[in-house]
């Protein structure tokens, strides 16, 4: 007789939900949460990355995701409470730096960017959602981690 998977996710659940409830009884105050990111790679299984596992980012600088989908990178970030007259992306390298400011919050972001071309960007805003897209160039080393093939 096997298990049904679906067991396993319930008893997760409750878990998490115990957890939670014993966090705010010692707490008094709501858990944080920080996201996170799964890379995948060519070279080896998935997994969270090391830097990821110890939260080194607060609620004012979101996880900016990248991801190559066909000949484009898309990177695609939450920044809540914003408009987009109050986003200002710059490049440092080929880290693409996202900043926002707003009256009630300032968002800093990065995110590290494999080959594009810089000059060729597109972007979209909704629902609180950033959006940039840029064409893919040739990886010089020959490996392409973020789509393996």
């Amino acid at each position: 007789m096997q298990d049904d998977p679906r067991d396993h996710f319930k008893n997760l659940e409750e878990m998490i939900k115990n957890l939670i409830e014993r966090s705010l009884d010692q707490t008094g105050s709501k858990p944080v949460a920080y996201g996170f990111k799964i890379i995948i790679t060519g070279a080896g299984t998935p997994g969270i990355p090391p830097e990821v596992l110890t939260p080194s980012r607060n609620a004012s600088e979101p996880v900016a995701e990248v991801n190559r989908i066909g000949n484009e990178v898309k990177v695609t970030v939450e920044l809540p409470g914003t408009t987009s007259e109050q986003i200002n992306l710059s490049f440092e390298g080929n880290t693409l730096i996202i900043k926002a400011e707003s009256e009630k919050r300032n968002y800093k972001s990065s995110a590290e960017l494999p080959p594009v071309d810089q000059t060729n960007i597109s972007g979209s805003f909704r629902n609180g959602v950033l959006e940039v897209t840029f064409n893919s160039m040739p990886d010089e080393s020959g490996s392409d981690e973020l789509n393996p093939e």
